[in-house]
């Protein structure tokens, strides 16, 4: 969890202005993100795509402060953030749920959480799921289940803006679809995401999308304004997007 102070217009949960990110290579300045602005509405769904390099994982880890950015202005409400190399820690399902050691926890709660990020392959159901114990950075898991289960403690502690970087990569495409019908459910109760994608089917669920080249924003708008603009935006991709 992410702590921010309250953005002073509600009307967003996200308004940075020029956020640059610097990076001094001998007498060479490198332009890692450069002039973003950047507002997200409560209750909005943004998808960010761009290019491998381009800036979004470093755009997610300046938003929740973990880069020394410069911005003209910056307010941000409490985030959670899911990175590439979700955190699991030794102990008990629940205890990575709550991001706690502590055994009294809330069985409907936690299992509303698992089901939301769809983290249900195994036969065991209620207690038993619970109190299953999880190796060494979850090394009896799968990459998709730490995925999920990372995606859970944030469903389980929501906060008003959720950052989620590549959350697609380690599931089918069906998940992909059930966790998309979670995301969208989370949408009606106000939740803001910007999701990291490298999977253009999301991208018709999305109320906008971002196109990060070079770490400067240079696309900003709706799925429709999105695939006129492709060609000019050079991706190959959009092609096998229905």
């Amino acid at each position: 969890i992410y702590p921010h102070d309250k953005p002073a217009d509600p009307n967003y949960v996200l308004n940075i202005q020029n956020l640059n990110l610097d990076l001094q290579a001998g007498q060479q300045k490198m332009h890692l993100l450069h002039k973003v602005n950047l507002t997200i509405k409560p209750g909005e769904v943004v998808a960010l795509i761009g290019p491998v390099g381009s800036g979004k994982s470093l755009l997610l880890k300046s938003i929740i402060k973990e880069t020394p950015f410069t911005a003209d202005h910056f307010e941000a409400s409490s985030a959670v953030y899911l990175p590439q190399d979700p955190f699991i820690f030794s102990s008990k399902i629940h205890n990575n749920l709550t991001f706690s050691y502590d055994d009294q926890y809330d069985e409907e709660k936690c299992m509303a959480a698992l089901r939301l990020a769809h983290f249900d392959e195994t036969h065991k159901t209620g207690t038993e799921l619970l109190e299953t114990v999880i190796g060494e950075r979850g090394v009896n898991l799968s990459g998709g289940q730490k995925q999920r289960l990372h995606l859970a403690r944030l469903f389980y502690n929501p906060k008003p803006l959720f950052l989620l970087d590549d959350p697609f990569s380690a599931v089918d495409i069906n998940t992909e679809a059930a966790i998309i019908s979670s995301i969208k459910k989370m949408q009606e109760r106000q939740y803001a995401f910007l999701i990291t994608t490298q999977r253009h089917t999301f991208l018709k669920y999305a109320d906008r999308i971002l196109f990060l080249d070079k770490g400067s924003i240079v696309f900003d708008g709706d799925y429709p304004q999105f695939l006129e603009a492709s060609t000019h935006l050079m991706l190959e991709e959009v092609a096998d997007v229905d």
